[in-house]
């Protein structure tokens, strides 16, 4: 039918979008939340997405006491 892409028209804004080969258009499918990161997967129903993105950009600290 076409392919999906992230758009960013924005510096915290982002887009999954579809340019169909069909008419030679591209639509803007859903907004996402929060800047979105490399990679995107497509069901084959085209129903589900999964793309990833941050949600947090600090670390975690453990420590771990006798460990062998």
């Amino acid at each position: 039918d076409g392919v999906y892409f992230l758009h960013r028209p924005g510096d915290n804004q982002v887009d999954l979008r579809l340019y169909s080969f069909a008419d030679r258009k591209t639509q803007v499918v859903s907004k996402l939340d929060g800047p979105a990161l490399q990679g995107l997967s497509v069901s084959p129903d085209r129903r589900t997405f999964l793309y990833s993105r941050w949600v947090d950009l600090g670390t975690d600290l453990m420590m771990i006491e006798n460990f062998r």
